[in-house]
């Protein structure tokens, strides 16, 4: 079986201190993560790189987990399980162009061949399996107390992703493509609050109902190594 390496890429001044809440923060501002995210990457200047797979690696992923998000290479599409087939998310043209620009710092890989992140990415998943972002009911979504701008979770109610605008809610529209599931599995990175292992279908496994996925500046990393609220296992 493959060893899973967190590789932990650090700029210069970058250094790793104790987390101040229920989360982790990858950023290089120091600040620590929004209260109401499990997972808080906040950056201005990269993306956040979630696993591509081909249509053939992502039917070959056995036990899919409900809410695993992957990226579809053949299809260049967003996909996710919702707990019987795999459904694409409907896609619109927002630019064709891409500015040039200044790549700085490097970010954190989570993989399984011990490859650096990609220069465009705060954070890099690899594999050939899929993310997990929080997962809840449509009402333990409503109880998130001022969510904030860019929040994601999966939600369980209505068997989709959602994130939030900074006025609302939305659920994007979804197509269903297939059910073929098959048999790999590969041992994830799992952050919760319970200490529960990651879900074999998922490289990076994130757990809570209270909590989102939020994502929007590079690397000062704060990851509470030592604290019993935020245990990461691999």
């Amino acid at each position: 079986m493959n060893k899973l390496f967190l590789l932990l890429f650090i700029q210069l001044l970058g250094i790793i201190h104790p987390c101040f809440s229920q989360s982790v923060a990858i950023n290089t501002s120091g600040n620590a993560p929004n209260s109401k995210a499990m997972l808080d990457v906040d950056v201005t200047t990269k993306g956040i790189l979630i696993p591509r797979l081909t249509d053939a690696q992502r039917n070959a992923i056995s036990g899919p987990a409900t809410g695993l998000v992957l990226y579809n290479t053949t299809t260049d599409r967003l996909n996710f399980w919702n707990g019987t087939a795999w459904y694409s998310l409907a896609t619109t043209t927002t630019a064709s162009t891409n500015v040039a620009g200044t790549n700085t710092g490097s970010g954190v890989a989570i993989n399984t061949s011990g490859s650096s992140a990609h220069h465009s990415a705060i954070l890099d998943i690899s594999g050939t399996d899929g993310v997990l972002v929080p997962r809840m009911t449509t009402a333990q979504r409503g109880s998130i107390a001022s969510p904030t701008t860019g929040l994601v979770v999966y939600n369980l109610t209505t068997n989709k992703l959602n994130y939030r605008s900074s006025t609302a809610w939305v659920e994007p529209c979804s197509t269903s493509i297939v059910n073929t599931t098959g048999a790999t599995t590969t041992p994830g990175v799992a952050i919760n609050t319970d200490g529960a292992t990651a879900n074999a279908s998922a490289l990076l496994d994130i757990t809570s109902t209270s909590q989102g996925l939020k994502e929007y500046h590079p690397l000062y990393l704060v990851l509470q190594l030592h604290c019993p609220n935020v245990i990461l296992f691999c």
